[in-house]
């Protein structure tokens, strides 16, 4: 099953950086350097979604503070610690254009898509606070477990477009909360979709970039991925702020209420 881009993935000249490690399931338009960074732009780029998470914790810890209130700050702080690992596996995958540096980004995606999942399913009271680490944990185990077997070819031995799982788990999340929001359920709800229009034209960018639209190979400073990852920090803030309008803490999750 071939991936949509026309970049072919080419091995690094022998003698650098990488050269011996296996190649990844996809060639993004950016030329790879003889260097321990190969794709500065796609690296650098993912300085979003640490920079995003380091102020996620920040905000997080402000939240706890107020009235001595928890509201739902530990959980505020996972989001914040799961979006730095998004950057520091996406960083090292585009450093070192490895399918085990791939295998890192998609473990680090994954950590972070099954939070709105496994929080809309506490939402619909499918799941509770003390079920939701396992479920989560189940979840992530069981991706990453079916992603190593793509890579290393035990299952679908020619080819399977992994990145999909990813999408997957965003209209997942974007179909439980039209969900909520037919039975009713009170959100501010802008923020959910200023989050999805963020990750939608970031999606954009990456889709323009893999199909040659966007793409200049040579340009090591804008790159159409390197958007995906700037975009995509922007809507992990915005899905934070999301669910920071709930009491993570409690059973059933509900907004927290505003004091006057």
């Amino acid at each position: 099953m071939p991936l949509l881009s026309v970049h072919k993935v080419t091995p690094l000249e022998p003698g650098c950086p990488w050269a011996e490690w296996t190649r990844p399931n996809i060639k993004w338009c950016e030329e790879n350097l003889c260097s321990y960074i190969t794709t500065p732009a796609n690296t650098w780029s993912n300085l979003s979604y640490i920079v995003f998470g380091i102020w996620m914790i920040y905000d997080a810890s402000k939240r706890k503070s107020q009235g001595g209130k928890k509201e739902g700050s530990r959980t505020l702080t996972t989001i914040g610690f799961a979006s730095i690992m998004v950057g520091v596996t996406s960083l090292i995958y585009h450093a070192s254009y490895t399918a085990q540096g791939q295998f890192l980004d998609f473990v680090g995606m994954y950590m972070f898509a099954v939070i709105p999942v496994i929080l809309n399913l506490r939402r619909l009271r499918f799941l509770t606070k003390k079920t939701e680490n396992i479920a989560g944990f189940v979840i992530v185990l069981l991706l990453s477990a079916f992603t190593a077997l793509v890579q290393l070819k035990i299952i679908f031995p020619e080819g399977f477009p992994i990145q999909n799982l990813v999408a997957i788990m965003v209209a997942v999340t974007a179909i439980q909360e039209i969900v909520l929001w037919k039975r009713g359920a009170i959100a501010n709800r802008g923020l959910f979709l200023k989050s999805l229009l963020f990750i939608g034209a970031g999606f954009a960018c990456s889709i323009s970039d893999a199909t040659g639209i966007w793409c200049d190979p040579h340009n090591h400073y804008v790159q159409g991925h390197a958007a995906w990852h700037i975009l995509g920090g922007v809507s992990l803030q915005f899905l934070y702020l999301f669910y920071a309008q709930f009491d993570l803490e409690k059973d059933p999750v509900l907004p927290i209420a505003k004091t006057v």
